[in-house]
């Protein structure tokens, strides 16, 4: 997967605490979320359920760091 490498480094840098609420947000366990995010992969609605949680968490993280 071409952007495995890319969406793994904004893993990296997502603040303490998002695993939780992207968690929250999409309705999956932390564990799962967790898997998930660290390229252990999953079923592809749930993995498309974490990118797109992830994207919107990281989008609302700038805008509230942007000041």
């Amino acid at each position: 997967m071409k952007n495995k490498g890319n969406f793994l480094e904004i893993v990296e840098k997502l603040p303490f605490g998002a695993k939780i609420k992207i968690a929250q947000k999409t309705g999956l366990t932390t564990k799962t979320v967790t898997k998930v995010l660290k390229g252990n992969g999953g079923r592809m609605d749930t993995v498309k359920k974490v990118a797109v949680a992830v994207k919107e968490f990281v989008k609302e993280y700038n805008e509230l760091t942007n000041i």
